[in-house]
């Protein structure tokens, strides 16, 4: 197969630290802004006069008015990110975490919007970070791959099998959306404030101004990130409050105050020889360039993997007693590019709408409201005489799309960002 000329890059897209890699000359690079730092900070500051500042840059004005920093506003740190190419970019592939909701990636794909690029596909990022892992290592047929994914905000789990040295197919889904590494910031930035309560009390602590506050923050992350490698870490509350002296927090505490988030995550046996701030990207770059056709190497060209969705999808009916539940027309672990076909009757004449959920459980209310599906412009006959076939359809990034094969009639579909109608 012939290559095609243009650039085409990956972009892990996270929560606290972003990475772009492109593919260039048969392998894949990872670029580094002007500081010559290949990590970004996912932080966009906004001054008094509207100037932006994205990066580390923005973290450095966040310190001094810490209400004007933003975690990940999306588009700016991608325009930031695809800066760092020096030229015109063909396409994206944008990592999410596995368990993104529809929503959620529509969002990202709104940010990419916003920011000028074209995105050729989302990957989830175990799946991302299992690709990468074959450029280095020689796969075994049949392997299980156990991918641990532990970002800012999200802690996903996922097996995926090796077909072959090409083919990957996601087994099992797992993990938790609200767990991740400002958790274990969390617990101790709570241990940070008894210590300081002990000296200042609570109107002390109260009293903190906003630019402290975020200090306590960043003093947080870097003890978490010390005890990785030391046994202890010293914190200055000196320079937090002139009345609190500095204190000292050791590994063992550090594990007690985290049991709670540690029960959550299974033990396993992980690779040591992977860069896990850059794998995501690198993983998403190699797709990238099969997509671009930017290659000719066999395990680029004939990659294939099988991607699933982490949440079920379902609609809200009736049930016999009158009561409102959900009827599931995804189970989660459903496999992209799969579709259902839900037959619709009108409820009332020329009208018919049905509500549609995401989520984990069986109980309609625990689940997230994602948007409505309406007919509309129906024959003229009166309530339950028409009815129509909607074709529901996983799609190659694991987000709902919704259309209809009857001519007499259009569908609607609207969730909270995007209102599309296709006949």
């Amino acid at each position: 197969m012939s290559k095609k000329s243009g650039i085409f890059a990956g972009i892990d897209l996270g929560t606290n630290n972003s990475c772009i890699a492109i593919y260039k000359y048969e392998k894949t690079e990872v670029l580094a802004g002007a500081d010559g730092s290949r990590i970004t900070p996912s932080y966009v500051y906004i001054g008094e006069n509207g100037e932006k500042h994205v990066g580390k840059s923005a973290k450095n004005y966040g310190h001094k008015k810490p209400e004007r920093l933003f975690y990940e506003i999306s588009s700016e740190v991608l325009k930031k990110l695809v800066a760092y190419v020096g030229e015109h970019i063909d396409g994206v592939v944008l990592t999410v975490p596995a368990f993104f909701s529809t929503e959620q990636k529509n969002k990202i794909l709104e940010a990419a919007e916003m920011a000028g690029i074209t995105v050729l596909q989302l990957i989830c990022e175990p799946t991302a970070a299992a690709i990468a892992y074959g450029m280095e290592h020689s796969y075994i047929n049949g392997e299980m791959l156990f991918v641990f994914d532990m970002g800012g905000g999200t802690f996903d789990i996922t097996i995926i099998k090796i077909l072959n040295s090409k083919d990957f197919e996601v087994i099992v889904l797992g993990g938790d959306s609200h767990l991740g590494g400002r958790d274990f910031d969390g617990v101790i930035i709570d241990w940070m404030l008894k210590k300081l309560e002990d000296k200042v009390g609570k109107n002390g602590l109260k009293k903190l101004m906003p630019r402290k506050k975020y200090k306590i923050m960043e003093m947080a992350k870097e003890a978490k990130e010390a005890l990785s490698q030391a046994e202890d870490a010293v914190i200055q509350l000196s320079e937090v409050h002139s009345d609190a002296s500095d204190v000292t927090l050791t590994r063992t505490e550090f594990e007690e105050l985290s049991k709670g988030l540690v029960a959550k995550v299974k033990e396993s046996k992980f690779s040591k020889t992977v860069n896990a701030e850059e794998i995501v990207a690198l993983g998403a770059t190699r797709l990238a360039a099969k997509l671009g056709k930017q290659s000719t190497r066999s395990d680029i060209t004939e990659l294939n993997y099988k991607d699933k969705i982490s949440l079920k999808v379902g609609i809200e009916y009736a049930d016999i007693n009158g009561d409102s539940v959900i009827r599931k027309v995804f189970d989660s672990n459903t496999s992209y590019n799969q579709e259902q076909v839900i037959n619709m009757k009108t409820m009332q004449d020329k009208e018919c709408e049905i509500t549609l959920y995401e989520g984990l459980y069986d109980e309609l209310e625990k689940n997230t409201h994602i948007g409505g599906l309406k007919l509309m412009n129906l024959p003229p006959k009166k309530a339950e005489e028409y009815n129509v076939d909607v074709i529901l359809t996983i799609d190659k990034n694991g987000i709902l799309e919704v259309k209809t094969n009857d001519l007499n009639c259009a569908v609607k579909y609207k969730t909270q960002l995007i209102q599309r109608r296709n006949i």
